[in-house]
């Protein structure tokens, strides 16, 4: 008999990390931001749902930053903030076939966060934020931007 093993840590951080967590972070507080973008979250499945604001600023400094508000997403493991070189994502596959950029962990599957862009990224380029589940490969939320004004 073949016997599968699964190391116990890396099973129980997979499972600790799939629990919903909630997050409240302030909105930005720096003077003269600019809108720049926004969109509303969807959610990748029937499995995998989201929803909530994506809101992309630009400060008079030339930083960049991506906040969502009302946010809530399904919970799952290794989830990340990526930025696709898309103007829509429908699908995993949209999604691990563009050009991503790796914003971080997702900081929680419910409530107001915030997130640094790099100041020199190609902001009209990347038009769509994903919640990215790393270790499957897997979509799990979408906000495609549309111009502010």
């Amino acid at each position: 008999m073949k016997m599968l093993s699964i190391p116990l840590l890396g099973l129980a951080g997979m499972l600790l990390v799939a629990c919903a967590s909630r997050v409240s972070e302030p909105a930005p507080a720096e003077a003269g931001l600019e809108t720049v973008a926004q969109g509303s979250f969807v959610g990748a499945d029937s499995s995998h749902k989201g929803e909530g604001r994506a809101t992309l600023y630009r400060s008079p400094s030339g930083q960049s930053i991506l906040r969502f508000t009302g946010f809530n997403v399904t919970p799952g493991p290794d989830l990340k903030v990526w930025l696709v070189a898309r103007p829509a994502v429908a699908s995993s596959s949209d999604v691990s076939e563009a050009e991503t950029l790796d914003l971080g962990v997702l900081k929680g599957t419910i409530g107001d966060q915030n997130y640094v862009v790099p100041s020199d990224l190609d902001l009209d380029r990347y038009r769509t934020v994903v919640v990215w589940c790393e270790a499957f490969g897997v979509l799990f939320a979408a906000a495609s931007f549309e111009p502010a004004g």
